[in-house]
C-alpha cells in the first residue's frame, strides 16, 4: 500500500474549515472543489453557433472559470468515473457482520470498528463481499458541506467509491486483490487511536455544520499484510491514518458510514 495523495493544497472560502480534509469526495479534492459545485448543476450553456460537444467537454467547459484550465478536464473525468461506477448491492456474507449494539451508538467506537473491519481483508475471498458490507454500513447525510459538492444522483455510490477508487484506495483494485489472493494474502489490524479532527470540531463550533447527525473521525492503526511466497511467510507492517465522515444520532438511530476522505499509509517494517 502507498500513501494516498488526497489532501488539497488550495480550497475556496465557501467550504470554510470543514473542508480542509473532511467534507468532499476525496478523489476530487486535489482538483478543485468549486468545480464540483458547478458540475453538480449541469453543463454550461452552449455558445451560439458552436457544434455539439461531448459530455466530458461540457463538464470541462463548465469548470474552466472555477479552476485552472489544465485541471478542468481531470475534474470532469473524475466525476464521470463516479457516474460510470457500478452500484453495489447491500449484502452481508457469513465472513462479516453489521456493526451493532453499543458500538453502533458511539461515534468513536463505530469509527474504530468500521475501520478495523474495512482494513481486515482476506484476499482469497471475493472483493465484492467487502464492498457489499461497506454499502450495508453506508448512511446518507443532508449536510451541504459534506454532500452538497457531489452530484445528487451519484451520492448513493459515494461510500463504496470512496473506499475503492483512486491511486491507492483502502480496498485494493481488482487486479491487486487477485494478485494478493494468489499469495494467500490477508491483513490484520490493530486500532491505535480515534480522534475528532480539529478543523472539523472548529467548523462545528463556528456553526458551519447544519446537520446535527454528521461528524468526522480520524482513525490511526497498524495494518499487517501476511503473504506466502515460495513457501515462505512474509509480513509487511504499515501505519495507517484514515479520516471518514459518519452520520448518526439524532438524525439516525445508530451510526453509519458516509465516506472516506483521506487515507495515508506509511511503511513501518518488512520481514
Amino acid at each position: 500500500m502507498r500513501p494516498h495523495p488526497m489532501v488539497a493544497t488550495t480550497r475556496p472560502r465557501q467550504i470554510v474549515l470543514a473542508a480542509t480534509a473532511f467534507v468532499v469526495l476525496a478523489a476530487l479534492l486535489t482538483l478543485g472543489i468549486a468545480a464540483v459545485i458547478r458540475m453538480s448543476s449541469g453543463s454550461a450553456a452552449e455558445p451560439a453557433g458552436s457544434s455539439q460537444p461531448s459530455q466530458a467537454q461540457n463538464d470541462a467547459h463548465a469548470v474552466e472559470t472555477e479552476v485552472p484550465p489544465e485541471q478542468a478536464p481531470a475534474v470532469a473525468d473524475e466525476v464521470n468515473r463516479l457516474r460510470g461506477s457500478q452500484p453495489v448491492a447491500t449484502h452481508i456474507f457469513s465472513s462479516r457482520s453489521r456493526i451493532a449494539g453499543e458500538t453502533s451508538l458511539q461515534p468513536d467506537l463505530y469509527a474504530a470498528a468500521f475501520v478495523k473491519e474495512l482494513l481486515t481483508q482476506d484476499y482469497v475471498t471475493p472483493r465484492s463481499d467487502l464492498l457489499s458490507w461497506v454499502q450495508a454500513e453506508s448512511a446518507v447525510t443532508t449536510e451541504p458541506e459534506v454532500v452538497g459538492l457531489i452530484p445528487s444522483e451519484l451520492r448513493s455510490k459515494w461510500a463504496v467509491f470512496s473506499v475503492s477508487e483512486g491511486q491507492a484506495p483502502p480496498v485494493p483494485t481488482i487486479a491487486d486483490w487477485t494478485a494478493l489472493g494468489l499469495r494467500q494474502g490477508r491483513t490484520t489490524v490493530e486500532i491505535q487511536r480515534v480522534t475528532e479532527p480539529v478543523p472539523w470540531s472548529t467548523a462545528v463550533a463556528a456553526g458551519e455544520i447544519s446537520d446535527p447527525g454528521v461528524t468526522a473521525r480520524e482513525v490511526t492503526a497498524l495494518v499487517t499484510l501476511h503473504t506466502t511466497q515460495a513457501g515462505i511467510d512474509k509480513k509487511t507492517v504499515t501505519s495507517v491514518a484514515l479520516t471518514l465522515n459518519l452520520e448518526g444520532p439524532p438524525a439516525l438511530a445508530h451510526w453509519g458510514f458516509v465516506g472516506v476522505v483521506t487515507y495515508d499509509v506509511v511503511l513501518v517494517s518488512r520481514s
